[in-house]
């Protein structure tokens, strides 16, 4: 399978440091599925694994500041999650970003450890300039399994879909669409797509 996310020069870096906006663009929903499955399925079984795996396939590990949406976004997660999480839990997350067709992107993947409860593996791939929603289609056909829920309402468009067969362990997976006017652009903290999942870390991983 040929690899869609091109492989950064620090120059590279400097152009989505800089951008400023993300890049208004119809997306390209067979190139942005493809590319989550490239970096976000091989590696979900462990946070260290995932991060090994995702700079393996060209993306380039960056800092929270390198994209104003990025940084929005994670400062919002972060909060969120540190809100919610009791004393004895822990929290990682790496942000890393490339290109696909030109445009940049973004892969964040996380790891919460609840001790005694779940282990978990988040994999997100952001596209912040995109202006309409992709198929969701290619995510059914990527997973083997109908939504099992959608939304479309008030500039989001979402689905979700149960556990799917040919990914053991892994959870749920999201696609959203949410337009830079939508009201559920604060509450989510990006405007764009995001698809995403989670994955149970085996005992032992890290």
């Amino acid at each position: 399978m040929t690899r869609l996310v091109s492989r950064f020069a620090p120059a590279l870096l400097a152009v989505i440091a800089t951008a400023g906006v993300a890049q208004a663009h119809v997306p390209d929903g067979e190139k942005f599925v493809i590319a989550f499955r490239q970096a976000c399925v091989p590696g979900r079984l462990s946070y260290s694994a995932a991060r090994e795996h995702i700079a393996s396939v060209g993306w380039k590990e960056v800092e929270q500041g390198v994209d104003e949406n990025l940084s929005k976004l994670l400062q919002k997660s972060d909060k969120a999650v540190l809100e919610e999480a009791e004393k004895d839990w822990t929290y990682q997350r790496t942000a890393f970003g490339g290109f696909i067709d030109g445009k940049p992107h973004f892969v964040v993947v996380t790891r919460l450890h609840a001790p005694e409860i779940v282990t978990l593996v988040g994999c997100y791939l952001y596209d912040f300039g995109a202006t309409a929603p992709i198929d969701p289609q290619i995510v059914t056909d990527f997973l083997g399994v109908e939504p099992a829920e959608t939304v479309d309402e008030k500039g989001m468009t979402g689905y979700t879909w149960g556990p799917s067969p040919k990914l053991p362990r892994t959870l749920d997976t999201y696609l959203f669409y949410i337009t830079k006017g939508s009201p559920m652009r604060d509450a989510s903290g990006f405007a764009g797509v995001l698809l995403k999942f989670e994955t149970s870390e085996p005992d032992g991983a890290e």
